[in-house]
Order: structure tokens, then sequence, then C-alpha cells
């Protein structure tokens, strides 16, 4: 294989596969880039057996063949490059020659023989929505998703497809402690097939999603499976998620919960309050009260070896006192995905979950459980 490349070209391309590949020693194979220069085309493939991503470069394929590359060190090679022509060139037995103006490597292949097989790609009747609504969507759930995918089915972001008069996607996540929940309905561009409903999409499959999305602008998203698969393709990258199996709990008892009393706030003043109150918590243990009386909210948050703070905000409430203790993290962190200015909150007593309901965005539901002593 001879190819010559631009570096301003395959950059990017080249600097997304680092998050893909495995850097441990049970499968050496899965810490090298796969490279197959065929068809005018320089493609790109990384796996770690859960997660793949393929992609495709311009470059001016001199000799067709396939090589394997410690990813890293050719990535750092083609960054550091001092010219924006690199030519990499196969030699015998797997090496291979990088060169950049004065600078010249030569690196020890893989044989690509022994790289996993890679995903075939059908593209059949795929899902369609735009870039935009998907990266919102997943923003505002994801968070949600439990750290430990080992924890079953709510380490994963659930999909389904909601039919009614118009029909919807809905993204669900929880961790057992909040849960949020956001659906939005099919555009006239768009297009949502059974492919979406149902699926279990494992944390880290959903990270690699978002930053695919990320600088995608105003582009159309194909989604589709293949197999256990979740396939999304945006221009010529591919990424390949292998769903989870499994049954995602029963969220929607959860979302029936409504409280007794419903307050209406503004959330950048809320998370203002968190940030200062939160000053005398430890990293530890970061738990705060939230007391509801007549006209007033008031946020404590208490450590007996660094102090305390307590803060009050205005509110149109004249019912009996309530109060409720929260882990601030699980909060802040739903406050902090909503785009609304304001928001609606209900609570009903220190056992039971507080909803927060942004006051515009109607398809999106939040919910966050009590710390109980």
């Amino acid at each position: 294989m001879k190819v010559i490349i631009n570096k301003k070209e395959v950059l990017k391309s080249f600097a997304n596969m680092q998050s893909i590949v495995e850097r441990n020693n049970i499968i050496p194979i899965l810490s090298s880039l796969l490279m197959d220069a065929k068809e005018g085309r320089l493609f790109l493939y990384a796996t770690n057996l859960k997660i793949s991503l393929i992609d495709e470069c311009s470059a001016v394929i001199e000799k067709e063949g396939t090589i394997a590359l410690d990813a890293k060190r050719v990535y750092e090679i083609i960054k550091e490059a001092p010219n924006d022509e690199i030519v990499l060139e196969e030699k015998e037995n797997t090496w291979v020659k990088i060169s950049s103006g004065k600078i010249v490597y030569n690196l020890p292949g893989n044989n690509p023989q022994e790289y996993p097989e890679r995903i075939k790609i059908k593209e059949k009747d795929p899902s369609t929505i735009m870039a935009p609504k998907l990266l919102e969507m997943v923003r505002k759930t994801a968070f949600a998703i439990a750290e430990d995918e080992g924890k079953g089915s709510i380490g994963a972001l659930f999909w389904e497809i909601m039919d009614g008069e118009k029909k919807k996607l809905r993204l669900v996540a929880t961790d057992a402690h909040r849960l949020s929940c956001i659906e939005r309905e099919k555009g006239d561009k768009e297009q949502f097939t059974g492919d979406l409903h149902a699926i279990l999409v494992p944390k880290k499959g959903v990270m690699e999603l978002r930053k695919l999305l990320e600088d995608a602008g105003d582009e159309i998203i194909k989604i589709w499976k293949e197999n256990e698969n979740l396939l999304v393709k945006r221009d010529n990258t591919v990424l390949a998620i292998r769903l989870m199996e499994g049954e995602f709990p029963d969220y929607k008892k959860v979302l029936s919960f409504k409280g007794a009393h419903k307050i209406k706030l503004n959330t950048t003043a809320l998370l203002d309050v968190l940030r200062r109150v939160s000053i005398v918590l430890e990293e530890r243990l970061r738990i705060i009260k939230a007391t509801l009386s007549a006209g007033v909210i008031r946020i404590a948050a208490h450590n007996s070896e660094t102090g305390e703070a307590k803060e009050e905000m205005g509110v149109d409430y004249q019912g009996d006192e309530k109060e409720i203790n929260l882990n601030l993290r699980y909060l802040w962190d739903s406050l902090n995905c909503l785009n609304d200015e304001t928001f609606f909150l209900e609570m009903r007593g220190p056992t039971e979950p507080i909803r927060i309901l942004p006051e515009k965005d109607v398809d999106h539901v939040l919910i966050v459980m009590p710390m109980v002593f």
C-alpha cells in the first residue's frame, strides 16, 4: 500500500478514532487502526468490539492495500507532521514508512488479517432525523444514565417510538436516583422506523454518538439496525454501537407521579443559589435541603466540619411547610440541561420524588429521588 494524504483533510478523522480503540494487552490488535486504500479513497476502521467507527478520507492512492498501525502513534505523527503532504508506504513484514518533509518514520505494523471482522454496512431503509434534534435529545437525557454498565439496562439510553396523531421518538434515561424523559415529533424530512423502537444504547455508545453529532450542523442523520448493532451514518462516517439486551424498568410509573404542590422557579437563579450554598459541602457528601413554606423556598447545606449555608428565593406558595433532602449533583445536572429560563417544580414530601417541568418544553420531564436517612 502507498498513499498520499493531506494533513488538514484527514486529521479530524484520525482524531475521532482515538476514543474507540482499546489500549490493553488482552487483544493487542484492538489498539490498532485499520487503513484500507481502495477505489481512490482511504478507509479508516477502529473497534473495541462494542463500538466501531468507520470513516473515509480523500487520498492519492498509488498502490492499494491494507495496513494496521497503532492508532495513537499514527495520529500523533500526522498531527505533528511539518508538511501538509504525508506519505504512507507499506514495506516488508508489515512495516510502514511514514514521511512528511524531512521527517521519516518506520513503524512496525500488525497483521491486518488478525483484525476482527468488520461490520457489513447495508443501509436498509434507515430512519432519518435532524442532527440538532437528536443531539438535543441526547444532551438532555444522557447525564441520567447509570455510570456502571454492569447495572444492566439502566446503563443504557432507552429509545422508543410513540405512535399517535403524530409519530414521536422518545428517549429515557435513569440511574434509579433520577430520570430524564424527552420526546420529539417526526419532522417532514424525517422518518422513524421500527429499528428505533425499544432499543437500549449503552452509555459509551451514547457518548460517541454525541461526539458524532456535535458539529454536524443541520445535517440529516441516518440510523438503522444490523443484527445486534445500531448504525448511525453522518456523511461518510458510520458509527456502529452494539445494543444492550434486557428489559428497561417500567419508567412510566415514575412519570405518572405528580407533586401536591407546584411552584415556578427561574432556572439560572436556582443554579446560582445551589452554587453558592454548595461552597460549604465536601465532594464526598453533597446533600442539600429544600424547604418550601409560605412565600419562599429555602435551600440549605450543612457540614459539621466545614460549616453551613442557606439562601431563600421568593415563590408563589401559601400551603403547609414541606421539606426534602436532595443530592446536589442530581438536582444540578437536571437543571443544567434545561434551555428554558423558567420551570415548574412539583414536590409532595420528604420521601417522595420531585418533578421538574420546563415551562416551554412540555415534552421533557425530569424526576429526582429524595435522599432518605
